[in-house]
């Protein structure tokens, strides 16, 4: 399956790049899946020709279950957050695992981490589990989203 163009087609992606265009007229959007599978977001300033990172995360299929998608080291960078980026980027991990073709998406969540867990809670995520990480001792909930057919 190509991955190249996987925001072209999502109305999230072009509701986030009215957004960057109406808060500055030189931002331009850019994303990429770089080699390591990371996909990342990038706002790009014509006028100081810089670019910001705005988010990143990664898909990866669950192994030993080819019908489910792990999103892992999702993230927005500091300077971007309590904008509405976690909402928009949290639809395009959605809409990414529906034109993959997968059943369910996953992911895990630090307990702490209230402003992903609200994220997930309000666009129809349900918490599955919670555990306490051996390695960390941090308390983790696991969310599941169904994929629409």
């Amino acid at each position: 399956m190509s991955h190249g163009n996987f925001m072209t087609d999502f109305d999230a992606f072009r509701e986030a790049m009215k957004e960057a265009i109406a808060f500055n007229k030189s931002l331009e959007m850019r994303y990429r899946m770089d080699a390591s599978g990371l996909y990342v977001v990038k706002l790009f300033d014509a006028r100081f020709l810089r670019e910001y990172r705005l988010a990143s995360w990664r898909l990866v299929q669950l192994v030993g279950c080819c019908g489910i998608l792990v999103s892992t080291d999702a993230q927005i960078y500091p300077n971007y957050r309590r904008k509405g980026w976690g909402k928009v980027f949290n639809k395009v991990r959605q809409n990414q695992a529906v034109l993959m073709g997968y059943g369910q998406l996953m992911c895990t969540v630090d307990r702490k981490n209230i402003a992903q867990q609200k994220i997930l809670s309000d666009n129809g995520w349900v918490l599955r589990s919670t555990m306490t990480n051996p390695k960390t001792s941090n308390q983790i909930d696991t969310f599941t989203w169904h994929c629409p057919s």
